[in-house]
């Protein structure tokens, strides 16, 4: 009986090692999608800005133009 209860013991310490393992994996894994998103949310911002600044660049160059034509 108390060979039993060792092997019960021990396979209960390996379940919850196993379990721990698993919930560390789950844990990285979701830390890994976040900082995915944000990354991406933090690229399309630039790609925003940039775009915004060339607009701009755009339209004063077409403004020097125009005052040149004029």
């Amino acid at each position: 009986m108390d060979e039993k209860e060792l092997i019960k013991e021990y396979f209960r310490e390996v379940d919850k090692r196993k379990n721990l393992e698993e919930k560390k994996a789950a844990e990285k894994e979701k830390r890994g999608k976040i900082k995915q998103k944000r990354d991406i949310f933090i690229k399309s911002i630039f790609t925003v800005v940039i775009g915004l600044m060339l607009l701009y660049l755009i339209k004063m160059i077409s403004d020097i133009f125009s005052q040149f034509l004029l």
